[in-house]
């Protein structure tokens, strides 16, 4: 069969013959439909996690003016699911500090979508303190501790933002807060005239985060266990652990004297580690107290804190090395 070709000759055609093809033209375009896309741009400003964290050793910031230390790195991640739970775009983003203001944006369909931005620091650019698994979904999706014991580097910053995108462009402004809280454990009062070392000892519960939900989880056994062992020549000492929230933080101190004999000490149970909620513990092993104090409102030169020893010799800066 011979197909007929039919030519439109426009220069024959009245003006109702052209509007009539204009019509018939769009009509037709307008049966695929032209999906209109939008931008959602994200802000952080992780600055605020430590702008307030002082060492009450020596009252300096933890992180001066937001840096970290040489090899470390502040990573800030964001994660982007659709209305289904599904992950749309995971994008991580590495600063030198937390004063370094951290921005993304995504060209996006009209529709609901969560947005969630998480800073946590690394060590050449590796995942250091925490990890993230299941990311592929936010049913599943967690954050949950990484092969290293979270100390000083252990920040754990979260912010998490439902927006409909309808018509129009959205941006967002973020200031993420503490997943955690930073305790300094100031174990004092160690009497070495009949004490050899003390060996203390906190479990780590829990270690995990669910994003979708809010809540924490416990999916391993950990715990910190740390030995103090001056020879006689200090009488106290700091340590450093970013701890996830804990109705019952269980620290157990043993003692050894001369003999190596071990004298087992006092369990505490210490309730409410609470998110933002920084601490110093003051562990005073000749009495078997327990001080509990807001980091923000100590200082060196407390009555909670005994400076008598930082005058000896130079092996406390290596003690108090930031973990």
């Amino acid at each position: 069969m011979q197909l007929k070709r039919h030519t439109i000759s426009l220069g024959k055609m009245n003006g109702n013959g052209i509007i009539i093809l204009l019509i018939l033209f769009f009509t037709s375009c307008s049966g695929d439909e032209v999906q209109k896309n939008y931008q959602l741009s994200v802000q952080v400003n992780n600055y605020s996690l430590v702008q307030s964290l002082v060492n009450p050793y020596d009252n300096t910031n933890f992180f001066s003016n937001g840096a970290v230390d040489d090899g470390y790195a502040v990573r800030t991640t964001f994660l982007l699911y659709d209305s289904s739970g599904s992950l749309v775009s995971q994008v991580s983003t590495i600063k030198s500090s937390f004063s370094e203001n951290v921005s993304v944006s995504k060209v996006l369909e009209n529709g609901q979508y969560t947005v969630i931005s998480i800073v946590d620091v690394v060590y050449n650019n590796l995942d250091y303190c925490w990890t993230f698994k299941n990311l592929s979904n936010l049913s599943s999706a967690s954050i949950t501790m990484a092969s290293k014991i979270p100390g000083i580097n252990g920040i754990l910053g979260f912010h998490k933002d439902v927006v409909t995108i309808n018509g129009s462009a959205i941006n967002l402004s973020v200031a993420p807060q503490h997943l955690g809280a930073l305790y300094v454990f100031d174990i004092c009062n160690v009497n070495y005239s009949t004490i050899r070392y003390v060996a203390y000892k906190y479990y780590l519960t829990p270690d995990t985060y669910l994003i979708n939900t809010g809540t924490f989880s416990t999916s391993g056994s950990y715990y910190s266990s740390d030995t103090f062992d001056d020879g006689g020549v200090y009488s106290e000492y700091y340590d450093y652990k970013y701890l996830l929230p804990n109705s019952k933080l269980a620290i157990e101190d043993d003692t050894y004297d001369k003999s190596n004999k071990l004298i087992k000490g006092p369990l505490c149970s210490y309730a409410n580690v609470a998110a933002g909620q920084h601490k110093i513990l003051k562990i005073d092993i000749g009495n078997s107290t327990y001080i509990s104090t807001t980091l923000a409102s100590v200082k060196s030169s407390s009555s909670l804190i005994n400076k008598s020893y930082l005058k000896t010799n130079n092996r406390v800066s290596a003690a108090l090395k930031l973990k």
